[in-house]
């Protein structure tokens, strides 16, 4: 059986099952939401992009594109960070929004993973940063949630 069509026998295997625990409108509700949540992503990454260049002061392609160390470095690890554990975006799909390798933005993720707030002063910043702008973040994807619901 070729690719395709064994993602389509796998497909209508799982619609088969969902229709059996769930209502055909649930169900059909269900599956619009997660095309909905997939299609909407960008939003959200240019609002983590915007909401990280603003808390630095620097420009969204500074963030992408510069190299720097220092704040900057600091800075695109907080979007790693945002867009990693509150979005869900994998390693590999935070790497290429950089442009980096995925070896980095991993690296850079295990730093943040271990970060001693109650230690040092510059961990406890980034932390208290990190809970700002994921806070700002869900609360805008709350938002946009109702707005699309009333739709």
């Amino acid at each position: 059986m070729p690719t395709n069509e064994k993602a389509v026998a796998k497909l209508l295997k799982n619609i088969a099952l969902g229709l059996q625990k769930y209502k055909i409108d649930d169900l059909n509700e269900a599956i619009c939401k997660i095309i909905a949540k997939k299609e909407n992503q960008q939003a959200e990454i240019d609002y983590v992009m915007k909401m990280v260049s603003r808390m630095y002061q620097i420009t969204p392609s500074t963030l992408v594109k510069s190299r720097s160390r220092g704040d900057i470095q600091q800075a695109r690890k907080l979007a790693y960070c945002l867009l990693h554990y509150t979005l869900g975006l994998s390693i590999r799909q935070v790497a290429t929004l950089f442009n980096r390798w995925h070896n980095s933005i991993a690296s850079a993720l295990r730093q943040y993973q271990s970060h001693q707030p109650t230690k040092f002063k510059m961990d406890q910043e980034f932390e208290t940063k990190f809970r700002t702008c994921q806070k700002d973040l869900l609360q805008h994807m709350n938002i946009q949630t109702a707005i699309i619901d009333q739709t």
